[in-house]
């Protein structure tokens, strides 16, 4: 939409308010109008019309209170204010908002009783329903211990086991093991293009690659990284730039 299609600075300002405010705001900061319109991506002649309140100069009054309201904004003004003296100016009534019908305490208490005796009789229904269904896949309820400290304590010793198979997986003719020293982003891809590992590692992770080689490997901050093939130390260092390096391994 061209707003500055026949609109011509006004000559004189009859002041609301608005324009005025604002423009004592926006000297305050010490910024000019070809500034704010920059800003705002409108014209320096329509600012100078919302400044002396030439509104018929500009488009419909829902693109004038958005107007105000971005150089409002700008300026550090309150913009709902000078958004509802401009809807009064130009003859806007603001909707009352419906109030939604009151609940009496009365009313309350009558369905009350009703509702908690539903919920007490679904609560009943669903426990008998569980109770049911175990007893008919042979578990004995009745004797049902929760694990103690000591069996929490196995399971997680369990777990370190399991992550150490895993970080070591695959030690074979072509093995290769990334060790995470510090935060860092990793993506590879197999011979086949398949992502096999990809995203951003916490320090003091272990990952070993799996998948058909070579691999193609980016690392983002790549000096927070170990990698080791067939348990040597793989300097990448040589594929560094800036902080990424890229380059293939496992040929």
């Amino acid at each position: 939409m061209n707003i500055d299609k026949g609109m011509q600075k006004p000559e004189e300002c009859t002041l609301l308010g608005i324009g005025e405010q604002l423009r004592a705001a926006r000297l305050a900061k010490r910024i000019s109008t070809v500034w704010v319109a920059n800003h705002l991506h409108l014209s320096e002649a329509a600012i100078d019309a919302i400044e002396c309140e030439a509104f018929e100069q500009l488009p419909a009054p829902v693109f004038v209170k958005g107007y105000i309201r971005a150089f409002a904004r700008v300026v550090g003004e309150d913009e709902l204010a000078l958004v509802d003296l401009y809807a009064a100016s130009v003859g806007e009534v603001k909707k009352p908002v419906a109030s939604l019908p009151k609940i009496t305490p009365k009313n309350v208490t009558r369905f009350q009783p009703v509702t908690t005796g539903l919920m007490v009789l679904a609560l009943a229904v669903t426990l008998t329903t569980v109770w049911s269904f175990l007893q008919g896949r042979g578990f004995d309820v009745s004797n049902q211990t929760i694990a103690s400290d000591s069996d929490w304590s196995a399971i997680g010793v369990a777990h370190a086991e399991t992550a150490k198979v895993d970080a070591s997986a695959g030690r074979g003719s072509h093995s290769i093991v990334f060790e995470f020293t510090a935060d860092s982003w990793v993506k590879v891809r197999d011979k086949k293009g398949e992502k096999v590992l990809r995203g951003m590692m916490p320090a003091g992770t272990v990952h070993g690659l799996s998948g058909l080689p070579p691999f193609d490997i980016t690392i983002g901050n790549s000096a927070g990284v170990v990698i080791t093939q067939n348990g040597i130390v793989y300097d990448h260092g040589q594929h560094v730039r800036g902080n990424v390096a890229h380059f293939a391994l496992g040929q």
